[in-house]
């Protein structure tokens, strides 16, 4: 057995043979391992890097994307099909990519608000990968209802007009 598999972590240089080794016992990600992206999409952190791109970034802000994010757990681009469809939407026209959460201020709305603005229209304000849209599209998981109006606004920025919205919301009431 190699040392990669000894414990002998005080080498200062691996051998391919080695690192092979490594990612052959322990690279794979299963559906309950790995960073929580949404449906174990690529991560990038594109508001700091804007060399990503991308036809749809998923992106959060505020309360709800790590639940929305671990509840996707289940699904992954392999098993993403739609049998009504006949496609995979992750395997289809788009590179889609989780650009993670929004770093905003907890203390003061106004100004969580305006960062939120801000972020959204430095995502969508991109050129997205492919020719079958000029600009990208968000994807946005809150969870309290405050991203919504930084979202049309940052669209209203980019686009210059009106633009159509459809919230899904999860109300249930029972008797």
């Amino acid at each position: 057995m190699s040392s990669a598999c000894n414990g002998h972590h005080d080498k200062e240089e691996w051998t391919k043979e080695e690192l092979a080794e490594m990612q052959a016992k322990w690279g794979a990600d299963w559906q309950f391992t790995g960073i929580g992206t949404f449906a174990h999409l690529d991560y990038a952190k594109c508001l700091v890097d804007p060399s990503v791109s991308y036809d749809i970034a998923i992106v959060g802000a505020r309360f709800g994307p790590r639940a929305i994010r671990q509840a996707s757990s289940r699904q992954t681009s392999t098993r993403g099909f739609n049998a009504r469809a006949k496609i995979n939407p992750y395997r289809n026209w788009a590179k889609i990519i989780d650009c993670g959460d929004i770093p905003i201020t907890p203390f003061d709305n106004v100004i969580a608000r305006e960062q939120m603005t801000q972020a959204l229209k430095e995502l969508g304000s991109r050129r997205a990968v492919s020719a079958l849209s000029p600009r990208p599209r968000l994807l946005t998981l809150g969870g309290d209802h405050s991203l919504t109006l930084p979202a049309l606004r940052a669209l209203n920025d980019i686009y210059g007009r009106p633009v159509r919205v459809l919230h899904f919301d999860g109300m249930f009431t029972f008797p």
